[in-house]
Formats: C-alpha cells, sequence, structure tokens
C-alpha cells in the first residue's frame, strides 16, 4: 500500500506546475452518514446486523495542488447485536489524518476539474471503544483507507459515496466489549464504512 500511495504521489507531482498550485489552494468540508460493519474481533456468537446503522464523519479538506490534498476528519460508529444473538451496545470514534489523490487527475484522464470524480484517501489517527459492560474505554491507533466518488451539483457543492476500511493497533477489546481480543499490537481489528454525503468546497 505504501509504495501505491508513492506512485499516486509521484504521477501527481510530474503534471504540477507552479500555476497550478498557486491557482487551486481550496477549503472544503464534508459531512457523511451510512452504515458500519466490524468484521473482526468479535467473541463467538456475538454478532452485528448486516449492515449496521449508523456511521456519521464530519472532516475538512484542503486542496495543496490539482490532484492533491490533506484531510482531518472525525468519525463516530454505534455497534448493536443482530437481532436474535446475545445483546451489546458499543459505540466507536476516531480522529484521522490523511491524503487524498484525485484518481482522475493521476492517471490523466482530465487536466481540470471534472463533474464526476473518483478519489483515493489514506492516512492514520486515534480511535476510543466504549462499551456497555467494560469499565474503561479502549485507546487505540487506527489506519483508514478508501475510494470515494463525487457528482458535482454546482461550483461549490457536490455528492460524495464512500466505501472505507479500517485496521487497528493495540486493540485491547472485542468491538462487542465482552472479552479481550487477543491481538493487542496487531493490526487485526478491522471494519467498515460505507456512507453518502455532502461535500461544500470555498471557491471565489
Amino acid at each position: 500500500m505504501k509504495k501505491i500511495f508513492i506512485l499516486f504521489v509521484l504521477l501527481v507531482a510530474s503534471k504540477l506546475t507552479a500555476q497550478d498550485i498557486r491557482n487551486y489552494k481550496e477549503w472544503s468540508i464534508e459531512f457523511n452518514v451510512g452504515f458500519t460493519k466490524p468484521f473482526r474481533t468479535m467473541t463467538p456468537g456475538y454478532q452485528t446486523s448486516d449492515p449496521t446503522l449508523y456511521h456519521i464523519d464530519l472532516g475538512t479538506r484542503y486542496t495543496i495542488a490539482p490532484g492533491f490534498g490533506l484531510k482531518a476528519d472525525v468519525g463516530y460508529d454505534s455497534f448493536k447485536n443482530k437481532p436474535n444473538t446475545p445483546e451489546f451496545s458499543s459505540k466507536y470514534i476516531r480522529f484521522d489524518i490523511q491524503g487524498v489523490v484525485d484518481l482522475g487527475y493521476a492517471f490523466i484522464a482530465y487536466d481540470e476539474p471534472d463533474p464526476i470524480g473518483i478519489y483515493f484517501h489514506s492516512g492514520f489517527g486515534v480511535s476510543q471503544l466504549t462499551t456497555d459492560v467494560k469499565t474503561y474505554n479502549d485507546k487505540m491507533i487506527n489506519v483508514i483507507y478508501g475510494l470515494t466518488g463525487t457528482l458535482k451539483i454546482n461550483e461549490n457543492i457536490d455528492l460524495s459515496g464512500d466505501i472505507s476500511g479500517l485496521m487497528h493497533l493495540k486493540q485491547g477489546l472485542t468491538f462487542d466489549g465482552r472479552t479481550k481480543s487477543g491481538t493487542h499490537g496487531l493490526f487485526t481489528g478491522n471494519m467498515l464504512t460505507s456512507t453518502i454525503g455532502i461535500i461544500y468546497t470555498f471557491r471565489k
């Protein structure tokens, strides 16, 4: 994954000019809602619905150049048991810093912003899991990666759809909170999110 991300950055950098950089510095904010699914580190017998409501995230992005930006976001997930399975309730919150690459621009599909876009994002951050049975909060390090599709509505507003995956380091509890995960220190606590949202870009 590291080699792929470096390749994206090099492709974008090869297309940039000083004029591009001066004209493309923009801020945007985004809001997304959707589904979440933890699919590893669950106590045997405990399950979530497919898919599970709900996931919410709010973020801001600074576009450094026509094909690359930096993003900071916070996300919140709620996990509950599937009907007819043991009951549990967990809350998960995270904060991440990510790099964002416009794949169409990177692979020379277009030179100007397109009505339909697809972006790769990846980065890392911190997470906290709170459950209904444990008396302490499980603090973790996360690595996040995903793809975002966008559809331009007007000069400032885009609709978005995103699928992201998260892996966790130093996860001490299963997502249901009933047992120790047994994977403290390994990237084996995994989850997926799928969302729709809106992006507002501050353009003059």
